[in-house]
């Protein structure tokens, strides 16, 4: 399920944090800016307070600004803080 993904940037991604090419959306930007290889998308969701959290994941990791972590690289904390959110 996406809710327990994490996802990290890609090296485009950081290019992207670096340069600010206007090639994103603010929603995009703003969930790319929370995407940092530790927080999972439901925590990405509440942070962002974006509804359609999803969709804008599956997009950046479409056009290559993110990526899904090995669910085995999962930190610790994230694992045993049990989240489960339903979408």
């Amino acid at each position: 399920m996406i809710a327990d993904e994490i996802f990290q940037k890609t090296p485009k991604g950081r290019t992207e944090m670096e340069t600010k090419s206007d090639a994103l959306s603010m929603r995009e930007r703003r969930v790319l800016i929370l995407t940092n290889g530790e927080r999972t998308a439901a925590l990405i969701k509440e942070q962002s307070l974006f509804s359609n959290i999803i969709e804008i994941l599956e997009n950046l990791e479409q056009l290559g600004y993110i990526g899904r972590l090995s669910s085995s690289l999962k930190p610790a904390a994230q694992l045993s803080a049990g989240m489960e959110v339903s979408y």
